[in-house]
């Protein structure tokens, strides 16, 4: 099982971040890897959801669809992969600050490559997942603290 989790503190209140970074249309501003999004909803998630999405992994475009699983206001926001190349689960977890800011939690989850090619990959797709992750983050917090 592969695992990831970074996790930033925005200095703004968590009704602030969640709606930021729960926006389907600000996905693509943020997150690098995010070639194209597209939600089947508006306005807030809810679990059943689905995007289509295309990411560029390791050079390669991947395309995928996206169910949300949970999505709790200011709390929780989780979903995982049903249409794609490979399994994989995601939660986001909000959480206040003693300064009203925001820690942006993010935990992955995949079963990895398995057997041989995944002994040798696996360690090399977290690292690079994990460095996607934590500058995601990074842009995130620089386009909400900007505004």
């Amino acid at each position: 099982m592969l695992s990831i989790e970074e996790s930033i503190v925005i200095d703004r209140p968590r009704k602030e971040v969640w709606d930021r970074s729960t926006d389907p249309a600000s996905r693509t501003l943020w997150m690098t890897n995010m070639l194209e999004y597209e939600a089947e909803r508006d306005g807030r998630p809810e679990p059943g959801d689905r995007a289509r999405g295309v990411v560029k992994l390791a050079g390669r475009r991947i395309e995928g669809v996206d169910e949300v699983t949970e999505a709790t206001p200011g709390e929780v926001y989780a979903y995982k992969g049903v249409d794609g190349p490979f399994d994989y689960a995601f939660a986001w977890r909000f959480e206040d600050t003693d300064d009203d800011g925001t820690r942006l939690t993010i935990h992955g989850e995949s079963p990895g490559l398995g057997g041989v090619f995944g002994k040798l990959g696996d360690p090399l797709v977290v690292r690079m997942f994990s460095r996607d992750t934590r500058g995601n983050l990074e842009n995130l917090k620089a386009l909400i603290e900007a505004d």
